[in-house]
This record gives C-alpha cells, sequence and structure tokens, in this order.
C-alpha cells in the first residue's frame, strides 16, 4: 500500500491527458460539450453550496468516481460544504475535521493535493472521522485544496468505494475543477455580500422612514402644549423600552417605562435642556439600531427646545455658572476672552493655579447618592477654609470643586480626605478624586476627565480608599471608562507573588517593586533591601517564573509597574491631619 502526495502534476485540461478516458458521466456531445456544460452551470450558480455541489458532480462524472464532496473552513475546521453519492446523511452531518489533522485537514494547511490508495490502512487517519467514513464505505480518496491567492478556501475530495491507485492525470481533473470553483466561490461570496449590505440598506430606509413618521408625531405633540412628559410617552412607546429624564443632580424628573427587562441598564444618554441641564436616558435589555439612536437624538434635540420654550430666564449668575463649567470642564471652549470675563464675574481668578476634585458617594443606587443644597453648602465651606476662592457645585450627581492652590495634588488630598469628606454628613460613604494640576483656562477639561477617572477609581476599589490621585493610578481607566475593578487587576498581574509572600513568607512582591524602580540594577537593588546581589538574582528568577512573564520585556514590565501603582493606590493608608 503506498499513500502519496503528488508533486510536479501535469495540471492539464482532463480532455488533453494521454490515456486518460472519462467516466460514464460523460454526455454524448463529447468532451468538449460536457465540459461546456459544466461550465455554463458553475457560472450560474447563485450561492455557494449551490456552487459546492457543481463541483462534486463534475467531479464524480469526469473520474467515474464513486463519492464527492466539499469540507469548507469555517473557525479553525473543515465542515461539509456539499457533497454526492452519499448513501446516508450521517456523514454530512458528522463530519468535521479540523485544520492540519487527517489527509484534507493538511491539505487545507499544506495548500497541495494528497491521495490515499487505501484509507482504512492510512496513518493520517482521525479517529473521530474513522467510524463514519469506514461506514460509508469510502477506500480511496483524492483531495486538493481550493486556494483564492494566499486564502485557502476549503478542500475538495474525489473518493472510491474500493482501492484505487490515483493517476497524476486522475489528481489534475480534480485540481482542475478545484480551481474553477474557488474562483466561482469568490464572486458568488461577493454577490452574496452585495445582495446582503442591499439588504440592510432597505431595512435602514424603512426604519428611517418608520422614524421620521415618529418624528413628525413628536413635533405635532409638542406644538400643542409644552409639556414634554407626553413627547417621553411617544419616544417609550415607539422604542418599546424606559426613558427618564434627570436633572443635574440626579434625580427622576420623568419615567415612561415600557416593560421591565431583565437585563435592563442605560443603552443610550444625551444631555438636553438649556445649557445641558438634563439628561435623557434610553433604558432596556438591547442596543438601540441606528434609526432609534437617530430618533432618539433628534428627540433629544426637540425636548431641548421644548424644555428652553418651557423654562423661565435663568439668572444672571446661573448662566454664567452654567457656560463656565458645561463649556471649560467639557473641553468645549470657544472664545478664551469670553470664558475669562465670565469667570471674573463668578469671583474666578483664572490666572492662579488650581486643581479639579470631584466627590461623590459610593454605591449604584442614584437616589442614595443624589445631592443636596446642603451639601454644596458643606463642601464649599470646608474647601474655601483651607482654600480661598474656591468654588464647588453639582455637576452630573457630583460635587465638582475648582481649587486654587500652589501646594500641590496631595495637600487637595489630604483636605479632602481630613476635613470636606467626613464634614459631609452621614448619609451615604463619601469618596473623592483629584485631578492634576490647571496652568491655563485649555487644562481644567483634561483636569476633569483625570478627576472623574480617579473618583471612578476609588469607587471600584471597594473601601481601598477614600481619595484618589490621578497621577497615581497609572493606566487604570484609560480607554472606554469601563475599566475593571483595581484589585482584579492587580490580582491579575501580581497574584503569584502575592499569594507565596502571604502564605509562604517570600518577599517577592517588595523585591520587585525595588527592582523596577532601581532601574532593574542587581547592586542597588540589594543595597535597597539590604540583601546580597544574588538573592537578588535568585529573587528576579523564581518572579519570572511564578509570573510566566520576562522583566527584560518592555511590555510585561509596564503592566507590571502598573499593577504595583495600582496595588499602592488601592492599599488604605492612615488618615493624615491636613495643613492648617
Amino acid at each position: 500500500m503506498t499513500d502519496t502526495t503528488p508533486q510536479d502534476l501535469t495540471l492539464l485540461p482532463w480532455r488533453l491527458v494521454e490515456g486518460f478516458e472519462p467516466g460514464a458521466g460523460a454526455t454524448a456531445g463529447g468532451p468538449l460539450a460536457a465540459q461546456a456544460d459544466y461550465l455554463r452551470r458553475l457560472s450560474g450558480t447563485r450561492t455557494q453550496r449551490e456552487t459546492m455541489q457543481v463541483a462534486t458532480d463534475e467531479v464524480c462524472r469526469r473520474l467515474g468516481c464513486d463519492v464527492s464532496w466539499v469540507g469548507t473552513v469555517e473557525h479553525g475546521y473543515l465542515v461539509m460544504g456539499a457533497a454526492r453519492g452519499l448513501q446516508s446523511s450521517e456523514m454530512a452531518v458528522a463530519w468535521r475535521l479540523k485544520l492540519g489533522q487527517g489527509i484534507g485537514g493538511r491539505v487545507a494547511t499544506d495548500g497541495r493535493p494528497s491521495v490515499s490508495r487505501d484509507y482504512r490502512h492510512d496513518s493520517r487517519r482521525v479517529p473521530l472521522m474513522t467510524r463514519v467514513i469506514d461506514e460509508e464505505g469510502i477506500r480511496s480518496l483524492v483531495s486538493v485544496p481550493l486556494l483564492s491567492g494566499d486564502q485557502v478556501l476549503g478542500v475538495l475530495y474525489g473518493a472510491r468505494r474500493e482501492v484505487h491507485d490515483w493517476s497524476p492525470a486522475e489528481v489534475a481533473e480534480v485540481t482542475e475543477v478545484g480551481r474553477d470553483l474557488a474562483v466561482r466561490l469568490t464572486v458568488v461570496a461577493d454577490v452574496e455580500s452585495t445582495v446582503r449590505r442591499l439588504a440592510d440598506a432597505e431595512q435602514d430606509l424603512a426604519a428611517m422612514r418608520g422614524t421620521l413618521r415618529t418624528v413628525q408625531h413628536l413635533v405635532r405633540s409638542f406644538t400643542r402644549g409644552e409639556d414634554v412628559r407626553r413627547g417621553i410617552e411617544l419616544l417609550a412607546h415607539d422604542l418599546q423600552m424606559t426613558v427618564e429624564l434627570r436633572d443635574a443632580d440626579g434625580w427622576v424628573v420623568h419615567l415612561v417605562t415600557e416593560g421591565v427587562p431583565q437585563r435592563s441598564r442605560v443603552r443610550w444618554r444625551a444631555d438636553v435642556g438649556p445649557r445641558d441641564s438634563h439628561a435623557l436616558a434610553v433604558v432596556g435589555d438591547h442596543d438601540l439600531s441606528d434609526a432609534q439612536a437617530a430618533m432618539a437624538q433628534t428627540f433629544a434635540a426637540l425636548i431641548t427646545l421644548q424644555m428652553a420654550r418651557a423654562q423661565e430666564r435663568s439668572t444672571e449668575e446661573l448662566r454664567l455658572t452654567s457656560r463656565f463649567f458645561d463649556a471649560v470642564l467639557a473641553g468645549r471652549g470657544g472664545d478664551l476672552r469670553e470664558f475669562v470675563a465670565d469667570a471674573s464675574l463668578l469671583g474666578l481668578d483664572l490666572r492662579r493655579p488650581a486643581f479639579v476634585a470631584v466627590a461623590g458617594r459610593t454605591g449604584d443606587d442614584l437616589t442614595q447618592r443624589a445631592l443636596t443644597p446642603q451639601d454644596v453648602a458643606a463642601a464649599t465651606g470646608l474647601l474655601a477654609a483651607r482654600f480661598p476662592g474656591s468654588v464647588v457645585t453639582p455637576r452630573e450627581g457630583d460635587l465638582l470643586a475648582i481649587v486654587f492652590t500652589e501646594d500641590g495634588a496631595r495637600s487637595v488630598a489630604a483636605v479632602m480626605e481630613a476635613q470636606v469628606l467626613p464634614g459631609l454628613g452621614a448619609r451615604g460613604q463619601w469618596v473623592a478624586g483629584v485631578g492634576g494640576r490647571v496652568e491655563t483656562v485649555g487644562d481644567y477639561a483634561a483636569a476633569y476627565r483625570e478627576a472623574g477617572r480617579a473618583l471612578a477609581f476609588v469607587r471600584s476599589s471597594a473601601g481601598g480608599t477614600d481619595v484618589a490621585i490621578a497621577s497615581d493610578l497609572g493606566t487604570w481607566g484609560l480607554g472606554d471608562g469601563t475599566s475593571e475593578p483595581a484589585g482584579r487587576q492587580v490580582e491579575a498581574a501580581l497574584g503569584p507573588l502575592l499569594r507565596s509572600d502571604a502564605t509562604g513568607g517570600t518577599e517577592y512582591v517588595p523585591t520587585l517593586e525595588a527592582y523596577l524602580r532601581n532601574d532593574r540594577n542587581l547592586n542597588r537593588t540589594a543595597a535597597a533591601l539590604h540583601v546580597h546581589a544574588n538573592t537578588v538574582r535568585y529573587r528576579v528568577t523564581k518572579i519570572e517564573e511564578l509570573l510566566r512573564a520576562s522583566l527584560r520585556d518592555v511590555d510585561d514590565r509596564f503592566r507590571l509597574e502598573s499593577a504595583l501603582r495600582l496595588r499602592g493606590a488601592t492599599r488604605k493608608k492612615p488618615t493624615a491631619s491636613a495643613p492648617e
């Protein structure tokens, strides 16, 4: 028995191969007519399955073989795409071959044809597929790759139910059919993709038309009165989701619920109203479609207009305050001189260095975290007592503070922890975050984002600390703002070291900190730890083994340094007395 992978095959059209006689399937019109008919049928296919079926029929016709099938590549496996000549449906359903395994799996990875004279004695058999193929009665087979450029689309098989020596001419025949099949599969895939895009476009168009009708209804509703509740009811009904309108402190102004899905969360949100004074949110168990999001956005613009009509003229101070915080802190600055003028009317000297701090309550219950006028007044008094001229205002359910000082972020954090947070009352635990130093108006937006990131870190640290400084957090929270809790990040990076130190008395974490802090210098690290350099070398080796990391790799060092920094920020420190 010989199992071969043909080399240097002469891949000529079957009608030109000397000594090869086509199977009984050849038509009366001769080989050329049969091949022309095959090409017409192949070019007329509209789906990939139909295309593969034509190819399997052609393999059986040309070779006069019993069975032919196509295995297509899906998620690292070959699965049955189409077949001809199978006696039962089991093989069509159960046949599944991992790439790189068996005969066809190797053909798919190697990109070369292969044959098996007697499959039952072939060393490449895959145990999981052996029973299925043996029960089908297949004894010999030829398989060729379906190539589209550098991509392997699948494998085309021809098989017989008796031992058979496959000739180079027969392999060339299957290879030729495989080439035609790969070309047609690529074309059909492009056509199917185009059809799907057209169907999606038609669906989007229909959805947009529905959105337009709903918006027109909303406009007519608003023209009959100034109450925005009717518009919220219409939006909730059309989306079949919950729609809520909250004020700047997080209190619910209007809430319309269309069902209460179990996995509800905010799926869409927009600031609405004059000076973005309110937040409109859609809550449900699924994301909004593009058409629904466009409708919600249009409604947000309408409700803003409606609220502007209904709202009385604000006082000059409120207008200036909202303009400053919404524009400068959100990074929507326009005319710099105009903002400086607004700030001066509010008593803010933007020429002085400042820091941005954000304080709020912990917990997921917004009603427990909602602010009161007493919270704002208390925070203002406590902060201004240490940093004169500082301003506190509610923003997005938290307290936002502009702290004018030259003392630095740690001084601000110390005062927040020792005086401001304890003085805000017992209703919920207060925590805070402090951003970086502000030198110009353009720095406020970045400092506000940093303070918010530090506050989010404290809320995720489950009691580890009450105040965090943004510069201490490394890369935590960068990106989409949904970083996992710091404890899990530290455990993922340093878990084996922490457990070894806790149970085995090792000192791997202090050693790692000192080693990285001293730029991986063994002697300086040894001096800092008061141990011998060989001890440091041994510990570093064990650390790399436990973490499966290399301290010579810049990415590994970056990840570990960030985790060490987070660990330091989450460890509860004794409350220090604030400077007088």
